[in-house]
């Protein structure tokens, strides 16, 4: 995989937020090839915007334009890549082509900071009112710790998002996390059984994000080489992007439960 340099005297967070945007795109763009060359998806740029997070990541910069000339030559440029090498089914070297044209755009956009979002520790959430719907999404707010090392502290962050839905007066009927996070069994424990009942996976061409390639990071931020390693033999997924919820009035009941649980513990 190519090493990608970042100049000297930049700062290290923004640094590693390049770096990996970068390695991922690299992956993805293998990917990208073995899902045309399949005839997963026959249109480059759907493929390129479904299965992949190239565009959601290019498309941060709020002055992008999909018209911009700029990024059709880009996709043109791509595209006529993929036709060369399709001929060699070589899929590594499409990508490592591939990435001396977008790597300008992806390098921009990882620089992007993101919109200001209220976090506890790992967790921060969306209220959907027309829904009536919690959404809740997930970061590692302990690195270079795993975050589910202490998983009693996720508990407390989960108690600390239904104080502030409480005092916000939002009133959730449901409760969910779309994500390849829902297969790990430490995750699951935070919700009570019916949310694991509601398991269903995620369209294939729903790979705009993390809720599947978040699993190629490491406890640390960084990108995960090995496991990458590992897809690209069978670009089969260790784990699929699964969408759940259940009610929300039974996530703070289990929520209470796993609080008191937690309190008991700490006093023995």
């Amino acid at each position: 995989m190519t090493e990608y340099k970042i100049g000297k005297g930049s700062n290290l967070s923004q640094d590693n937020n390049v770096q990996l945007a970068l390695e991922m795109a690299e992956l993805q763009l293998k990917y990208l090839f073995h899902v045309l060359e399949k005839g997963l998806e026959k249109d480059f740029e759907k493929a390129l915007s479904g299965y992949t997070s190239i565009v959601s990541v290019i498309q941060k910069p709020p002055s992008f334009n999909e018209k911009n000339a700029d990024w059709q030559f880009a996709l043109n440029s791509m595209r006529e890549k993929y036709l060369k090498f399709i001929c060699r089914s070589d899929g590594t070297a499409f990508a490592r082509e591939s990435m001396k044209i977008i790597t300008p755009f992806i390098s921009c956009s990882a620089l992007i900071v993101p919109p200001a979002h209220q976090w506890f520790g790992c967790f921060c959430y969306d209220y959907v009112p027309e829904r009536k719907h919690i959404y809740l999404h997930f970061k590692n707010a302990c690195m270079p710790e795993s975050p589910f090392a202490f998983p009693d502290d996720r508990i407390s962050e989960l108690v600390a998002v239904i104080k502030d839905i409480q005092t916000k007066s939002f009133v959730p009927e449901t409760i969910g996390c779309n994500s390849w996070l829902n297969e790990l069994a430490v995750f699951q424990s935070f919700f009570p059984r019916e949310y694991s009942q509601s398991f269903m996976v995620s369209p294939q061409d729903s790979k705009g994000g993390y809720g599947w390639w978040g699993q190629f990071v490491t406890k640390e931020g960084r990108f995960n080489k090995s496991k990458a390693e590992q897809f690209e033999k069978n670009m089969t997924f260790q784990f699929q992007r699964i969408i759940a919820q259940c009610a929300y009035s039974a996530f703070v009941r289990h929520v209470s439960v796993a609080k008191d649980i937690c309190f008991h513990k700490t006093r023995l």
